[in-house]
């Protein structure tokens, strides 16, 4: 594997359910728990895509963890269970999305068994794998969280997606954390004919790994 795409493949992790590591982890993020409560919350959220000219800026982050989901789309909303690898332990999450807009959605979170994150790749017959590369925006509580997709092998892909979520609608945003290529952004407009069909052929064709 080439040092370009060496830099977008997280180590690999060691798996550990000792009770010890999990009170670790738990103390590092104590908003799991009310993320996670069965409680709808309401999510706004900006989303750019495009390829990432220059992998080096990812050393930059805070942070990251390799995600793995499976979705089943309604008319108004999806379904997904999502593993999360990250600081040498994993979870399942089973989230709930009912749109209102682009962007705009009430949503509900809970933990789940690996069994349930089983049946969800066997409903859908794809997984979208990727890794999560975090980016704290200084003198804010937001984040940029920049999602480099992989294959089936590791391997990153081209296109990546970048999302912000604020707490209310507004046309004004900090530099973005990575520089992109070929970008696809809506902001609070709908997307052209044009963006429509592109996103339609990434999450269909790049997107997801099918099986």
């Amino acid at each position: 594997m080439s040092n370009h795409n060496s830099l977008l493949i997280m180590k690999t992790l060691k798996l550990d359910n000792s009770p010890m590591l999990g009170s670790i982890l738990a103390g590092l993020l104590p908003g799991l728990e009310v993320l996670e409560n069965g409680q709808a919350s309401r999510e706004k959220e900006y989303v750019w895509y495009g390829i990432l000219t220059n992998p080096q800026e990812l050393q930059k982050a805070a942070g990251q963890e390799k995600q793995m989901q499976s979705s089943v789309k309604g008319k108004g909303g999806t379904i997904r269970v999502r593993q999360t690898i990250a600081m040498g332990q994993q979870r399942f999450t089973l989230t709930a999305k009912a749109y209102s807009g682009r962007g705009d959605a009430r949503e509900v979170s809970l933990p789940v068994s690996v069994d349930m994150h089983e049946i969800f790749k066997a409903l859908s017959g794809e997984s979208m794998d990727k890794i999560r590369y975090t980016f704290p925006i200084e003198g804010t509580e937001l984040k940029w969280e920049v999602d480099v997709f992989i294959d089936a092998k590791g391997n990153p892909k081209q296109w990546v997606k970048i999302d912000l979520e604020v707490p209310e609608e507004t046309n004004e945003f900090p530099p973005l954390p990575v520089t992109l290529s070929e970008m696809i952004f809506g902001g609070n407009e709908e997307y052209t004919p044009e963006q429509k069909a592109k996103l339609d052929q990434l999450y269909a064709t790049v997107f997801t790994n099918k099986f």
